[in-house]
């Protein structure tokens, strides 16, 4: 549905029937849905600027427009993770040509398993805990 309201290609018609039904109730998601995807975009750009080159997207949903790793530019790594098998399949699908993007099957309850994973293809060491 996110995508949808973005108004995007990477939706099926249960979400956009689904997501007409919301417009019935709640006719302005569209603009929270832009201004969402909005400070993602601020967010990462900023992260950028700092000098951050890694990305942990987790729960990340169907792959849309302007995803972290579209936004975070080349050279940065970045794991998407999520625990929907058709989100896994999709995003896999979409983003098998990109070689700095790893899609894995995880879950926030389960941090230990996810970071290990997700250590397969970023450089955790790096991690760097509040001053």
């Amino acid at each position: 549905m996110y995508d949808y309201y973005l108004g995007g290609k990477d939706n099926f018609p249960a979400d956009r029937a689904a997501a007409e039904k919301v417009l019935e109730i709640v006719p302005h998601v569209p603009f929270m849905v832009r201004e969402n995807r909005a400070f993602l975009g601020r967010a990462v750009r900023f992260l950028r600027e700092q000098g951050i080159t890694q990305f942990l997207d987790i729960g990340t949903g169907l792959p849309t427009q302007e995803n972290v790793h579209q936004l975070a530019g080349e050279g940065a790594k970045v794991v998407y993770v999520d625990n929907d098998p058709q989100v896994l399949a999709h995003a896999r699908a979409l983003l098998q040509d990109s070689p700095h993007v790893r899609i894995i099957d995880g879950d926030l309850r389960e941090p230990e398993r996810l970071l290990a994973d997700a250590g397969e293809h970023l450089d955790l060491s790096r991690a760097r805990s509040p001053s």
